[in-house]
């Protein structure tokens, strides 16, 4: 499969309209389908398992650049997939965004926290749960606590274990 993975790749990058968003012809539809049905052909492959093939390998290369970029200084060097080098085309048009939370980061030296949890059932069958989580830090922020709602395994709501009757006509 390497070697397939391979000339997928040299094909890609020739065809910059498949990855790159900046092409004029990024967003024209006969252009792209034309580009995978080309290159499909040559693969002997079909179309679907092709753009498949080319999403698994820009997935694995968003992991390993990923790792890379999060090693720790001074660490030893790590060994890397073989196909990354030629993925390198990619770096141009890859966009990494910042995440955000609304979970704060703990200062070991300034908070401490207490969690508790509560479970509860409501009259609608679902679970209620809700956890509160309390930090103590040096400035003054307070959250809220999260409430989120489950069916029960095994649990319907009232209505449903009712018995009911049923007009039989012979």
């Amino acid at each position: 499969m390497s070697f397939k993975e391979e000339i997928l790749i040299d094909l890609v990058y020739k065809l910059p309209h498949l990855w790159d968003k900046k092409d004029p012809n990024y967003k024209d539809k006969v252009a792209v389908e034309n580009g995978w049905e080309s290159i499909s052909q040559v693969l002997h492959m079909r179309i679907s398992n092709v753009q498949y093939l080319w999403a698994n390998i820009r997935t694995k290369y968003l992991k390993e650049r990923r790792q890379l970029k999060n090693l720790p200084s001074g660490s030893g060097a790590q060994k890397t997939w073989h196909l990354f080098e030629k993925l390198g085309f990619l770096d141009a048009v890859i966009a990494t965004r910042k995440t955000k939370g609304n979970i704060l980061k703990s200062n070991e030296e300034s908070s401490s926290s207490e969690i508790w949890d509560e479970l509860s059932v409501n009259e609608d069958g679902f679970q209620e749960e809700t956890i509160e989580i309390r930090s103590y830090m040096d400035d003054d922020d307070s959250q809220t606590p999260s409430t989120s709602k489950h069916r029960l395994q095994g649990s319907s709501p009232g209505w449903l274990n009712q018995p009911r009757l049923l007009n039989v006509q012979s």
